[in-house]
């Protein structure tokens, strides 16, 4: 009987931070930092004040390189 072997699997490292480079990269980091923010709420508030924060911080970013992008623009405000 052949052995079969699987393909070795790739690790995906979530501490590497990637730098956006398009107006959806920065949507996206932009959403996950106010999704930790909001799993922090309950918990411990300076800690999740300072996620939206960086949110925010990244939406400023984004819109300084993509000042006619919408979706940051409604995300920073809303």
């Amino acid at each position: 009987m052949p052995r079969f072997t699987l393909p070795p699997k790739k690790k995906k490292s979530s501490k590497t931070p990637t730098t956006p480079v398009t107006p959806e990269d920065y949507l996206e980091l932009g959403v996950e930092l106010e999704g930790d923010g909001e799993k922090w709420r309950a918990g411990d508030a300076a800690k999740s004040a300072r996620f939206f924060v960086k949110s925010v911080q990244n939406y400023d970013d984004g819109l300084a390189k993509f000042p006619t992008s919408f979706d940051l623009a409604y995300n920073k405000y809303v």
